[in-house]
């Protein structure tokens, strides 16, 4: 049998080696980890993005279409709850409370709607072509409102686009 006899400064070295590799290995996993999470970040930035600009589109070609200027802003921000990325599509200025809509993406492919028009109303969808599929009809009341709204002088118009 081979016995090997370690002196205190292999021990030592090979202690040292251990701990320098540990932390190494540690660094790596935070950087994998916070690499993964700006991806994903960035990815659920450009989907409230692209459903954010269809919505805003598609509301000033409803507001359009009755030929009346209503106040349409899309604001790209970060949701008040857990600070993910959302988008928030105000319409109309109406004297109390708000009227829009606020989106949240999720990391699994949902959506989290939030729909304001005197009450909130709060919907989720199974990913982006459903939300996609839907912005009409959510729109639609929305839009028709503070079109009626400006109509009646109780709600200035929105800006000349």
């Amino acid at each position: 049998m081979n016995v090997v006899m370690s002196t205190p400064e292999d021990r030592i070295r090979k202690a040292v080696e251990a701990a320098r590799q540990l932390k190494a290995d540690a660094d790596a996993k935070v950087q994998a980890e916070q690499s993964a999470r700006e991806a994903l970040l960035k990815h659920l930035w450009q989907r409230a993005e692209t459903l954010g600009q269809k919505a805003r589109v598609r509301a000033l070609q409803m507001a359009d279409a009755g030929r009346i200027r209503v106040h349409i802003l899309l604001e790209r921000r970060r949701d008040r709850e857990d600070m993910e990325p959302a988008f928030l599509l105000n319409i109309g200025r109406p004297a109390k409370g708000q009227r829009g809509i606020r989106a949240v993406p999720q990391a699994d492919g949902q959506w989290h709607v939030h729909v304001f028009n005197g009450d909130t109303e709060t919907q989720q969808f199974a990913n982006d072509a459903t939300f996609d599929k839907k912005i009409d009809e959510i729109l639609e009341p929305l839009v028709t409102d503070a079109a009626v709204a400006v109509a009646k002088g109780e709600e200035p118009p929105g800006e000349i686009r």
